[in-house]
C-alpha cells in the first residue's frame, strides 16, 4: 500500500458541523476539540516562537488558527521545517471549510496530506489575498460603526452578555470578537491605522478578531505581544501574554469546568 495513504490514515483530524461539537468525522478516534478543552491552551499570534514554547510546555495545547496560517510568508517552512519534522502532539491547527470546522494535530503524519509544497504568501493572487478575510463580516462591521457611535453602550452590552457563552460556539465567538473590534475602533481616533486597514480591505485587517474568536471558541489565552490586541481582548476577558506561565492558574482550571 502507498506509504502516503497509510500516513494520511494515521493523521489525527476531526471535522465538526456548524450546529454542534459532535465530530462529523474523526480519525484515530480523537475528539480533538474535547482534548484541547481539557488542556490549558493558547492561540498563537504570527510572531510568537511557538516551536520552543511547545517543547518547553508539553502539557499545554498550542493552537495555530486562521490568523497564523494566513500571515506566514512561508507557511510550508513554518510548519514542515526540521524543527517539527517529527510533529508536535500538543500543537493543533484550526481551519474552516465553508460552514465546517477542522481541527488537526501537527503530528508526524500531518505533512502526508499535502501533495506539494504550500504556496508562499507572495505567490497568492490579489483576489486570493482579499478572499482571506470574510467580506460579509467586514461590510457588516463597517456599516454598524455609525450606529455604535450613536449608542456605544450597545457594543459593551452585547459583549458582556455573550462572551461567557462562546466556548464551543464558533458563530457567537466570531460575533463577540467583531464587537470587540468595533469597540476598539470607537475608542481610537478616526485617522488611526486600524480603521484605515478595515476600509481599504487590508489582507490582515481581521487578524486580531480571528485570534480572539479562536480563543473564545476554545476557552484559551492568546500568545502575543501586540498592545492593541491585548486591549481588544480585555473587552471579553481573554488573557494575552507573550508566553505561557510555568504553572496552570486556578482561574484557567475553573474556566474549563
Amino acid at each position: 500500500m502507498d506509504s502516503r495513504i497509510v500516513s494520511c490514515a494515521l493523521h489525527s483530524r476531526a471535522t465538526y458541523g456548524p450546529k454542534g461539537l459532535r465530530p462529523l468525522h474523526f480519525s484515530q478516534r480523537e475528539d480533538l476539540y474535547t482534548i484541547i478543552r481539557r488542556m490549558e491552551s493558547f492561540v498563537v499570534d504570527t510572531h510568537i516562537a511557538w516551536k520552543p514554547l511547545s517543547l518547553r510546555h508539553p502539557g499545554k495545547a498550542f493552537i495555530l488558527g486562521p490568523t497564523f496560517l494566513r500571515e506566514q510568508g512561508n507557511l510550508d517552512g513554518a510548519l514542515f521545517n526540521a524543527e517539527v519534522r517529527e510533529g508536535r502532539e500538543n500543537v493543533f491547527i484550526l481551519s474552516r471549510m465553508n460552514d465546517h470546522l477542522c481541527i488537526e494535530r501537527l503530528d508526524a503524519y500531518f505533512r502526508a496530506g499535502f501533495k506539494r509544497k504550500l504556496p508562499r504568501q507572495k505567490e497568492f493572487t490579489e483576489k486570493e489575498l482579499r478572499n482571506w478575510n470574510d467580506p460579509g463580516l467586514r461590510a457588516s462591521l463597517l456599516s454598524e460603526i455609525p450606529r455604535f457611535q450613536a449608542s456605544p453602550k450597545l457594543v459593551s452590552s452585547f459583549i458582556s452578555k455573550n462572551f461567557k457563552k462562546c466556548a464551543g460556539n464558533i458563530g457567537l465567538s466570531g460575533r463577540v470578537a467583531a464587537y470587540c473590534h468595533a469597540k476598539l475602533l470607537l475608542e481610537l481616533r478616526p485617522s488611526h491605522r486600524e480603521l484605515s486597514k478595515l476600509q481599504r480591505n487590508d489582507q490582515n485587517c481581521l487578524g486580531d478578531s480571528e485570534l480572539i474568536m479562536t480563543a473564545l471558541f476554545f476557552g484559551s489565552s492568546i500568545l502575543s505581544e501586540d498592545i492593541l490586541l491585548k486591549e481588544m481582548a480585555s473587552f471579553c476577558s481573554v488573557p494575552v501574554r507573550p508566553e505561557p506561565l510555568a504553572y496552570t492558574s486556578k482561574a484557567c482550571i475553573a474556566s474549563k469546568k
